[in-house]
């Protein structure tokens, strides 16, 4: 985690994860990988986090909103989809725009209302920047009606889905924490799920004449083992 006291979100407590992730902890193909982390705040700011992880075959990341399970606890999972080795990790931060939001639906009183909502589009113009194409230009619009709306009409438009998801992606993730480690996980074929060993000596694999074992008997028994 970067040392920068303007990063508040905390992330602790990852599981799985062994020896801060010196070990690399071991599924089989097509399983999928259930991550847990505690995340918190010195605040009652809305907290967004995110699993993020990629097989070690590629560059970019991939991922995956973490949901609260209550209590900080969070949890998401990603897939297996490959042989190898994957690597994970978290992000959290603060989301303003949600937090905003979130006091805005308690408010009140017209004139609270009416500064909130100036607010509220001054969080949409700077995501606005961070966007690009019709992206852009839908969060500008969106900004503009923030700042014009009466605010006995804003109900419907700051709960709007469409803003919501345009939020979501492009979050200001300036002052995100990441988690200090990169874990593994280790990606195995599905045969080492099971546990069933088998094991025979030589000296015991005699013939019908009762001769002491030898390795040419041991071959004549491989396609008997190989059925079991």
């Amino acid at each position: 985690m970067k040392l920068d006291g303007r990063q508040r979100v905390i992330i602790e407590k990852v599981q799985p994860e062994i020896d801060a992730g010196r070990f690399a902890t071991k599924r089989v193909i097509g399983q999928t990988v259930a991550v847990e982390a505690d995340a918190f705040t010195d605040s009652h700011g809305v907290i967004a986090c995110v699993l993020r992880y990629r097989h070690e075959s590629e560059e970019n990341w991939h991922e995956v909103p973490m949901l609260p399970l209550g209590n900080d606890r969070w949890q998401a999972s990603f897939p297996l989809t490959e042989l190898g080795s994957y690597i994970y990790t978290i992000t959290a931060w603060i989301d303003h725009f949600f937090s905003w939001q979130h006091d805005f639906v308690r408010r009140n009183d017209v004139q609270d209302i009416a500064i909130a909502l100036q607010g509220g589009a001054k969080l949409v113009e700077e995501a606005a920047a961070r966007a690009i194409g019709e992206h852009q230009l839908q969060l500008q619009q969106f900004s503009k009606e923030l700042s014009s709306v009466k605010p006995e009409a804003s109900a419907v438009l700051v709960s709007s889905k469409t803003l919501a998801s345009l939020m979501t992606h492009y979050s200001d993730r300036s002052l995100a924490s990441d988690y200090p480690y990169l874990l593994k996980v280790w990606s195995e074929p599905i045969k080492a799920q099971y546990s069933t060993w088998y094991e025979f000596f030589p000296r015991s694999c005699v013939s019908d004449d009762m001769q002491h074992g030898s390795f040419v008997e041991c071959e004549k028994r491989l396609p008997y083992i190989a059925a079991i």
